[in-house]
């Protein structure tokens, strides 16, 4: 048994269980005492998100939701299988702008809020990325005067719909569009 010169003593427990003390007097007596060490299962942290679109055009931002419980600080990587690109966010519901068409992983790591547990949800089903379909105006004409009419075709994928605009303002839906400059 170990000898203590005066009345306290001490040892960091980093797990749960009961631990005991006992202690002996110069007279031989001793005294034991116990104290029951309770892991706290709401310090534990369970990772859970949502992902606002998984379906996504190119250049659309991909908006992350932490569902987490008991978390934290957050840890989000979205990896596309394609192109092997990777990109990062600390921020508890980060906005990610996909710069690349492919298919993502999204993981979410998080920490507990009290202690050092951590949780990690990874779903590979994920987000799809597609490139935007590809169009043209075609304008046949050569010279033009004032007042005369200049018909504007718009050729592109099949199955589009169509928006003709100036400025902000839609000014026909049609593949077609006659316009007087």
């Amino acid at each position: 048994m170990p000898t203590m010169l005066g009345a306290t003593a001490s040892i960091t427990v980093s797990s749960p269980g009961t631990y005991s003390v006992t202690v002996s007097d110069a007279a031989g007596c001793t005294g034991t005492d116990s104290f029951l060490v309770i892991e706290d299962e709401a310090a534990i942290p369970t990772a859970d998100f949502a992902i606002g679109s998984s379906g996504l055009c190119l250049g659309e931002t991909l908006q992350l939701t932490n569902q987490s419980t008991n978390a934290g600080s957050s840890t989000w990587t979205i990896t596309n299988t394609i192109t092997g690109t990777i990109q990062t966010s600390s921020d508890n519901n980060p906005s990610i702008a996909l710069t690349e068409a492919g298919v993502y992983t999204v993981t979410l790591e998080v920490q507990a809020a009290c202690g050092n547990a951590t949780d990690e949800l990874s779903r590979t089903e994920s987000v799809t990325v597609s490139d935007g379909p590809d169009i043209t105006i075609i304008a046949d004409f050569g010279e033009i005067c004032p007042g005369d009419p200049v018909e504007l075709t718009s050729q592109g994928t099949a199955n589009l719909s169509v928006a003709w605009l100036v400025g902000t303002t839609v000014v026909g839906n049609q593949p077609t569009l006659a316009v007087t400059p």
